[in-house]
């Protein structure tokens, strides 16, 4: 009969064999053909109209309000290992005073795996600066 000392080793010993293993084979995925993953994507954002700019001063921001053209062909992004990818739009305006860096994320879009990874739709967007 094992003591409780001989199966906590036993089960000790099996999770670190099957942990090693792993990480070996994970290693060992560095040295797959990677010209098989360089991936060719293509994605245009066109700016149809600004709706409103306006300051609003309960936020201490500006608050805008745009539509654009987003266009994306993400098809060849998704193969054996990819499961998922986020698309961001980011728009970028001119220095001021208080920043030197002035970005602003207008656009998120979580794809997943079935989802249709070409779009080609008008966007309306609704933002803060």
């Amino acid at each position: 009969m094992d003591t409780y000392s001989a199966r906590a080793n036993t089960i000790f010993c099996t999770f670190c064999t099957v942990l090693g293993t792993t990480a070996v084979l994970n290693h060992l995925t560095t040295f797959l053909p990677m010209d098989r993953f360089n991936v060719q994507t293509s994605g245009t954002v066109q700016l149809n109209k600004v709706h409103d700019l306006i300051p609003n001063s309960h936020l201490n921001s500006d608050q805008s309000v745009l539509s654009f053209h987003l266009s994306h062909n993400l098809s060849t992004e998704f193969h054996w290992n990819m499961n998922q990818l986020f698309l961001y739009v980011v728009a970028t305006y001119n220095d001021t005073e208080a920043n030197k860096r002035n970005e602003v994320t207008i656009y998120v879009r979580h794809l997943a795996g079935g989802s249709p990874p070409v779009d080609r739709r008008h966007r309306s967007v609704r933002g803060w600066t």
